[in-house]
């Protein structure tokens, strides 16, 4: 009888045994696939599929410019029609400024050409002053030194660029990392990611980008400085892409850690 439960017991813990060396092989295994996944490919620059690339990339860009240049120019026979949707553009050329959004990125382009001019001389800067040398194998606790520069220069251009209505964007950013961090591997946070951003979208449109003042009166002073650009809920579409992005890879990665476990 001793015996026999001596063998039972043994069996048990050979079986355990066996469930924990197989879960060990399938998490090795996943890792190992993982790790052949993000192993780095030699640069395709100079194969031919690039080099189809190049010939296709040689003759479409001036293509495109020819047919911008030609559609208003003076010469087109239906120029008479459109001539008056046009606008002054660089250089004496007409330009067709009708798309809000276009027009923005077009009308500020110098701005931006200046800023890039700026941040590149202090990103490199910053690196080489304040950055410390990293070494081949990164340490996870390293401090995030470029990540301090890019949230400082993000908030002085933010600021410039949109005024006081960065505390709008701020607030919404904020709101969309709430759910996220509450939500984590839920299956209600995705839900909510998109119905919340989408209605910001739709409410932006509504309220015009809103108004301090819509919210006291004594807000009121924080309409007048709208910086550069005023319509700062035209270009957040953009960011709501990001954030939705953001809640979204956070949301897989709880569900991506169960099924590794399980």
């Amino acid at each position: 009888m001793q015996e026999h439960e001596h063998h039972t017991e043994s069996d048990q813990q050979q079986s355990h045994s066996n469930d924990i060396s197989s879960f060990v092989v399938q998490v090795d295994t996943i890792s190992t696939r993982r790790a052949q996944d993000r192993t780095t490919q030699p640069p395709l620059w100079n194969t031919k599929e690039f080099y189809f690339y190049y010939l296709v990339f040689a003759w479409c860009l001036p293509f495109m410019f020819k047919t911008a240049h030609e559609a208003s120019s003076e010469d087109n026979p239906n120029y008479e029609k459109y001539k008056d949707l046009l606008s002054d553009g660089f250089f004496g050329y007409k330009v067709d400024n009708s798309d809000g959004q276009f027009a923005n990125f077009r009308n500020n382009l110098p701005t931006l050409v200046l800023v890039v001019c700026i941040y590149i001389p202090l990103s490199h800067l910053f690196r080489s002053i304040l950055v410390p040398s990293i070494t081949a194998l990164k340490n996870p606790q390293q401090p995030l030194y470029r990540a301090y520069f890019f949230l400082a220069f993000a908030m002085v251009y933010l600021y410039f660029m949109y005024g006081n209505s960065l505390l709008k964007i701020g607030a919404i950013a904020t709101m969309n990392y709430a759910i996220a961090k509450t939500g984590r591997g839920a299956r209600w946070m995705p839900i909510v990611t998109w119905v919340f951003n989408i209605g910001i979208i739709f409410l932006n449109e509504g309220y015009n980008g809103y108004n301090f003042a819509d919210l006291h009166e004594s807000l009121a002073w924080l309409d007048e400085n709208k910086g550069m650009n005023g319509r700062w809920d035209v270009n957040f579409n953009f960011t709501m892409l990001r954030l939705v992005s953001f809640n979204m890879d956070y949301y897989w990665t709880f569900n991506t850690r169960q099924e590794i476990i399980l």
